[in-house]
């Protein structure tokens, strides 16, 4: 028969074994949980030149020239979302029956972005404008902007033509047609009048 004192030693060592396990040195180490995927959501809202709301609109977001994009209809309200995107530097491009398309548009994508994007009838002239920055032909035609400018405040305060007093494309055309040639009559007198001599003053 064994001895109690064997008894009260097996007892013992159960009780530090049951501590040990709860303390977790008996449990198999359990490899970390993944990180969860980045990902952002980009709310797109297409307008014209007046403010007005563009619906179905097909809205184009491109990660890379050699990604396939993702594509978006604007609903009544012109809003259109895109969700579990990569956050970074998108291509944006739109298209919309009846209107020009908008293309070379970037956007940066965060966690939660917003973009208003406006939709111009005359969208190629400003993209052909917006290609010409930088130019020499773009560097001068601003430098003398300021004469062309000036005529036609001229043609609105001095000349009176803030509006039109006929109606018609042909009429508006003949009525500034002969408000232009008035003003080019006053400068061709400014110009061909020979202004007198300017005395020269000398040092004494």
């Amino acid at each position: 028969m064994p001895h109690p004192r064997f008894y009260l030693r097996c007892a013992i060592a159960v009780l530090v074994a049951a501590t040990l396990f709860a303390a977790g040195f008996g449990q198999v180490p359990r490899p970390p949980a993944p990180t969860p995927f980045p990902s952002s959501t980009l709310v797109m809202t297409v307008t014209d030149e007046n403010g007005v709301v563009v619906p179905y609109a097909w809205v184009f977001l491109q990660s890379s020239p050699t990604a396939a994009p993702l594509k978006c209809e604007t609903d009544f309200a012109g809003h259109c979302e895109f969700r579990n995107l990569v956050p970074g530097l998108w291509q944006l491009r739109v298209e919309k029956p009846g209107f020009y398309v908008i293309s070379g548009e970037t956007v940066q994508i965060g966690q939660v972005s917003s973009r208003k994007l406006f939709v111009h009838w005359n969208e190629p002239a400003r993209q052909a404008v917006r290609a010409l920055v930088g130019t020499p032909g773009y560097e001068h035609s601003r430098r003398t902007r300021y004469r062309i400018e000036a005529l036609f405040a001229e043609l609105k305060q001095r000349m009176r033509l803030q509006r039109v007093r006929l109606r018609r494309l042909w009429n508006v055309s003949e009525q500034f047609l002969l408000a232009a040639t008035a003003q080019n009559l006053k400068r061709l007198v400014r110009f061909l009048i020979k202004r007198p001599p300017q005395p020269q003053v000398q040092g004494i």
